[in-house]
């Protein structure tokens, strides 16, 4: 069977009236190859991702490809197609069981004792992911909108040229003459946008974010102070040091590539190197750091660490990427990016995930995947309710 016949034969397998074309995928899944079922699976972790299936399906699906897969287990199959096989079997378990690439670890058992309101019900006040949106403080205290509607006044008084239809702002500098004006250009909950400084840098601000900075740079050092999580790629400039100034650290490069994770409501400062060198200095602790690693600063402490740089520039790419990553610093993400807030109604569920998914996903599409762990939501305005 094609990769193509198998996508049609999920679909089909989906509505319990389509007994013939369940007798026939389930027929091919008793006789395809290894490679086959592979190929097939690269399939689910986009369609059930977008379109989760009812839990019933997911777990008979599932145990008739587990059941395949366990044939290939006792077969005279190469050592390297076993090992293939382990991480595959794994794979294939969180698939189908959470529609998408995803692990779950699941530190304790939680039940629930009353009945749950359907999903439909708990997720019907749904909310828009995140948008380009950000606002400029100017000299003068006043606050406005990069959008649109505030080009021409930005334009003049700031003499940035405003590009709403690639959410962009980029300072420029019309001479030698230094100016120490500054500007704060901030970011709300659910908003995201880009800069570029009068020196060529480029900056992309997360949602709740804000950067202060000069008109214009000196000649020997530039600096920019930042709250929240931003990404740099700095210009080059070998006669300038650059410095960022989060919370208690301070980032020196001279050019280079790293994001900066800052937020004020988290007890963690953590710098991602991806190109160059930074130097950090926190609490009267020095260290350079190298491309791939990590710093991070907590209880007065650096640690440095080789780095995952897909998941720190995930947000920068589109995507939320989770590395082991606890249900609470999942959900204070999904508080900036949805500009929503989180209640618990009991304790903080202990599960931690590993698996990736777009920030383009309306929240109850977010929720949906975590709620294939046993952990249940419900949207309530802007409240999210962890059941």
């Amino acid at each position: 069977m094609t990769t193509a016949a198998i996508k049609d034969s999920v679909h089909l397998w989906a509505n319990p009236s389509n007994i013939e074309e369940r007798k026939q995928f389930n027929a091919w899944l008793s006789t395809a190859s290894l490679d086959d079922v592979t190929e097939a699976m690269d399939y689910y972790d986009a369609y059930l991702l977008i379109n989760p299936l009812p839990v019933a399906f997911s777990e008979q699906l599932h145990q008739k490809i587990e059941a395949s897969l366990d044939a290939f287990d006792t077969a005279a199959t190469p050592k390297s197609k076993l090992i293939q096989l382990q991480v595959f079997k794994v794979a294939v378990a969180v698939v189908l069981l959470l529609g998408a690439i995803w692990y779950v670890y699941n530190k304790t058992t939680e039940t629930t004792s009353s009945p749950l309101a359907s999903m439909e019900e708990r997720f019907k006040n749904d909310v828009p992911a995140g948008i380009d949106l950000a606002f400029i403080q100017l000299s003068g205290g006043r606050t406005i909108a990069l959008d649109a509607g505030h080009t021409s006044e930005i334009n003049q008084t700031t003499s940035a040229q405003l590009d709403t239809a690639n959410a962009m702002i980029a300072f420029t500098s019309s001479n030698d003459a230094i100016d120490t004006t500054t500007y704060l250009v901030s970011t709300p909950r659910g908003g995201k946008f880009q800069l570029q400084l009068s020196d060529g840098t480029k900056v992309w601000l997360n949602a709740a974010s804000a950067i202060r900075f000069p008109k214009t740079f000196s000649k020997t050092e530039r600096w920019v102070e930042l709250s929240g999580e931003a990404y740099f790629e700095v210009h080059e400039n070998k006669q300038s040091l650059f410095k960022v100034f989060a919370n208690e650290v301070e980032v020196k490069v001279l050019g280079t590539h790293f994001n900066v994770h800052a937020y004020n409501n988290e007890n963690e400062i953590n710098t991602t190197l991806l190109e160059g060198s930074v130097q950090l200095t926190a609490n009267s602790q020095t260290t350079l750091l190298k491309p791939g690693f990590q710093a991070l600063f907590a209880n007065e402490q650096m640690k440095v660490s080789a780095a995952n740089i897909n998941q720190a520039v995930a947000w920068k790419n589109g995507l939320f990427v989770f590395e082991k990553t606890p249900v609470k610093k999942i959900l204070q993400q999904f508080e900036r990016w949805y500009n929503v807030d989180v209640e618990y109604a009991g304790a903080i569920p202990t599960q931690v995930f590993v698996g990736e998914f777009g920030r383009d996903f309306t929240l109850a599409q977010s929720l949906r995947i975590l709620e294939y762990s046993g952990i249940h939501f419900k949207i309530n305005g802007r409240t999210i309710t962890v059941l």
